[in-house]
């Protein structure tokens, strides 16, 4: 259900977007109740969808309204993920709905006027290191906040400072895009090709389809290196020139964490590789 209202008066008329939702976060969803919003705006794209800015009229607090189309063979993992995961460093879910004419699901979220990677540029544009206490601050926050999710046997699977908002004004941080997110299985196999290139772990990228929680926590590593270095860690054009880095970094796998990601890769022959460190891989010191 979705209609239109103007208010009335002698001021300047306001359009009212008026839907039917389901409430979010710590809520059992059954409920629909009518929410109204106004001054709807385009604020990002992606091959996901769309992502809107407005203003909830029942309190005037800004919101996110992220909408993305569903397949009806599929259930929705990241709206599951959503309305379970309840956690003052996770993006909170506040309805959600559908728009049956266009077969989209539509998250009515809490909004956070910026994202880490915003954050960070505008300290690298300006040659400026952001400052030490606050990258222990937000990265405090994120630990909290994937401790959570592992807590749950939540795997985040696209940990990255896109996808990390921030509140500079309160020093608040909350994950959100959750569209990669799942819960682990015993035994169930996982997709390899997840994650963005340079948060990517090396499980990954020899193809282990039976990694766990400790991808995000690889991510988050190199997140904090990215803030230190004014630049990704594993900077590279290409999956193996990433890699490369990664052993260049820490040296080759050890045979036990090759059985482990992937056995093919176990009887090929390679050089056994000590690692460098962190510090000289792109040749930049922290």
């Amino acid at each position: 259900m979705h209609r239109m209202r103007r208010s009335t008066g002698f001021a300047e008329p306001v359009n009212f977007h008026t839907v039917m939702a389901r409430q979010g976060t710590g809520s059992r969803g059954e409920r629909e109740v009518e929410i109204q919003f106004t001054n709807m705006q385009l604020i990002g794209t992606g091959s996901f969808g769309a992502v809107y800015k407005a203003v909830l009229r029942e309190n005037d607090e800004p919101i996110a309204i992220k909408k993305v189309r569903v397949d009806d063979r599929f259930k929705s993992r990241e709206l599951t993920i959503m309305h379970e995961m309840d956690h003052p460093n996770i993006i909170r879910l506040l309805y959600y709905y559908t728009m049956q004419q266009e077969n989209c699901l539509h998250f009515v979220m809490e909004f956070m006027p910026k994202d880490l990677a915003y954050v960070h540029r505008q300290y690298a544009h300006n040659d400026k290191q952001m400052p030490a206490s606050a990258i222990k601050l937000y990265m405090f926050q994120l630990l909290r906040g994937i401790g959570f999710l592992h807590l749950h046997n939540i795997v985040h699977r696209d940990i990255k400072p896109k996808n990390l908002l921030v509140d500079e004004a309160n020093g608040i941080l909350k994950i959100c895009d959750f569209g990669s997110a799942k819960r682990l299985t015993k035994n169930e196999p996982n997709i390899t090709y997840i994650c963005s290139r340079y948060y990517r772990a090396p499980e990954l990228i020899f193809g282990s389809k039976n990694y766990d929680t400790s991808i995000d926590t690889w991510s988050v590593g190199t997140v904090v290196g990215e803030l230190l270095h004014n630049t990704p860690i594993f900077l590279a054009d290409s999956a193996i020139d990433i890699l490369a880095l990664q052993i260049k970094a820490f040296g080759t796998p050890s045979k036990e964490d090759m059985t482990k990601w992937n056995y093919e890769f176990v009887h090929i022959p390679y050089d056994t590789i000590t690692g460098v460190g962190i510090q000289k891989v792109n040749f930049y010191s922290f």
